[in-house]
């Protein structure tokens, strides 16, 4: 069903407040995401980027995880998306902070929240190390 399987070392925080101009001119793109299966240790969701269609599947929990993922065609994605327990639509910036990007996602009709700031690293020692801005708010579960 996948190719491969890698490992994603990445922390997630809620955002208390988008500093002024950050997303002005940053690149972005809105993602529809279809949540198939969802537990705490257990991720399957269908994705589309833009015209752009994946499958991705993430098991463990904490800051490192198992990724697999895998293209697939629109009519897939949406047969998918019909039987999906959520569908969460947003848009994702990248911005530049130091040697690292900030995918800042906005979401669209968000009651629990709306935005949040993933951070994808190297290594574990250099997520352990990072030290979030003060408009960061509180770290999330992966």
């Amino acid at each position: 069903m996948f190719n491969g399987a890698s490992m994603e070392i990445e922390r997630r925080f809620l955002i208390k407040r988008i500093p002024t101009n950050l997303l002005t001119g940053s690149k972005s793109e809105k993602l529809i995401s279809a949540y198939i299966e969802r537990t705490s240790k257990h991720k399957l969701r269908a994705r589309k980027i833009g015209n752009n269609f994946l499958l991705t599947e993430k098991n463990g929990a904490g800051v490192i995880r198992e990724e697999k993922e895998r293209e697939i065609s629109e009519e897939e994605f949406n047969k998918l998306s019909k039987d999906a327990i959520e569908v969460i639509k947003k848009t994702r910036y990248y911005v530049p902070h130091g040697n690292l990007v900030l995918e800042i996602d906005v979401y669209e009709d968000s009651i629990k929240y709306p935005a949040t700031v993933e951070i994808e690293f190297k290594s574990k020692e250099l997520a352990a190390s990072f030290a979030p801005p003060g408009w960061f708010g509180e770290e999330m579960a992966n």
